[in-house]
């Protein structure tokens, strides 16, 4: 009988091994994977082609988002070699003199959209040259104005700001809100 007693035990301790093990590698996976995910979040955006990728694009129209109240950074960029760039009719030294200012504040609310319920959500638009855009007509925006940022409030344009020195400083003054 010994021999059997100890033969259980031998399955016993297997089985008790066996779900030990398997349950640490349950808990490294969904660590790993929720590590995976945050990580995504922090990544930066630095360039077009990161608003264009991410869930921070309006693709089709402007009221399709479903915040009460947001900014559309609408601008025109076009891939030459293989990247974005900005093009005609946007106004180039615009659109450079905004780029920092402009992703800084895409990177701020990714970083603090959470802990702060106040801070609006910003999204970016893509005319891509077009200035027979849908958007552009919609909503009477002169694409000779771009790029520009727009506060859509409840499916309307609430206001418009297309001068570089109103932008950056709406947008750093609510970066620097504590």
């Amino acid at each position: 009988m010994a021999k059997n007693d100890n033969k259980n035990n031998t399955k016993q301790v297997s089985l008790k091994l066996i779900t030990f093990w398997v349950s640490i590698f349950a808990i490294t996976v969904i660590f790993a994977v929720l590590f995976a995910i945050r990580f995504s979040e922090f990544r930066t955006f630095d360039s077009y082609e990161d608003i264009q990728g991410s869930k921070y694009s309006v693709m089709v129209d402007l009221n399709t988002k479903k915040d009460h109240e947001y900014y559309v950074y609408i601008y025109s960029a076009q891939i030459e070699n293989g990247k974005y760039t900005d093009c005609k009719p946007a106004d180039i030294d615009k659109a450079q003199d905004l780029h920092d200012p402009i992703f800084n504040y895409f990177n701020y609310y990714r970083r603090n959209h959470r802990s702060n319920d106040e801070l609006l959500p910003i999204y970016g638009y893509n005319i891509k040259g077009n200035t027979k855009d849908s958007i552009l007509n919609t909503y009477s925006i002169d694409a000779t104005k771009l790029p520009m940022l727009v506060i859509m409030h409840d499916g309307g344009i609430s206001d418009r700001y297309t001068d570089v020195s109103r932008i950056v400083s709406t947008l750093e003054g609510i970066m620097t809100k504590k």
